[in-house]
């Protein structure tokens, strides 16, 4: 399903009202649909977005025996490509700060060569998960979450509010209301903003 203007303006007046309940942003006034204007706390509103990546290997791990042709035409051989995904999900607010990374290999297929320490000694606050097709799942949001927990607390701690809610701006699959999952949120004041589901191979961050 993609996001029309009018869902777009309807889901921005819904967040308005949040950002409002929450303190983030107690002075917004409605100008228009979807148009609002005051001071938000930037740093208090986050959003995260799954990038699923296709990798094709070239190996087809199939026998090569299998043929086909059409009538008066020269067999070929058959072969069905392995696809394994890997998912990149950043996670960061609204005033540009980056909380972590999290990647997600398939199970199956994770070796220590795809995240050498090279690598990852480059990427800041990298999670790495894993999970049997390397998709995002009610455990690997969970994991991701308790990281982003970890971070908002240290950041309540330096700036001595320890009370204040954040919110985190989310795409609307099932893993997000998996009660695991939501405990860990009302446990440390995450407001979930759900969002209409919405995945593609293009890196989003809520386009």
């Amino acid at each position: 399903m993609r996001c029309t203007k009018e869902m777009a303006m309807e889901y921005l007046d819904e967040l308005a009202v949040v950002l409002i309940d929450a303190g983030i942003a107690p002075d917004l006034k409605k100008v228009s649909p979807g148009t609002w204007q005051g001071a938000n706390d930037l740093t208090r509103i986050w959003e995260h977005d799954e990038t699923p990546q296709f990798i094709n290997f070239k190996a087809s791990g199939k026998s090569k025996k299998k043929i086909f042709a059409g009538t008066g035409h020269d067999c070929s051989k058959l072969s069905k490509e392995k696809r394994e995904c890997v998912t990149v999900q950043p996670f960061s607010n609204f005033a540009g700060e980056l909380a972590l990374v999290q990647v997600i290999f398939a199970g199956a297929g994770m070796t220590s060569h795809m995240c050498p320490d090279e690598a990852a000694k480059k990427i800041p606050n990298l999670l790495v998960s894993v999970e049997e097709k390397g998709f995002s799942t009610g455990d690997t949001i969970l994991a991701a979450y308790k990281e982003l927990s970890k971070v908002i607390n240290a950041k309540r701690v330096l700036e001595e509010d320890t009370n204040n809610v954040h919110v985190i701006i989310s795409d609307g699959h099932k893993s997000r209301f998996d009660d695991k999952v939501l405990q860990p949120c009302e446990d440390n004041e995450l407001d979930q903003f759900i969002l209409w589901p919405d995945t593609s191979g293009a890196t989003q961050k809520h386009d």
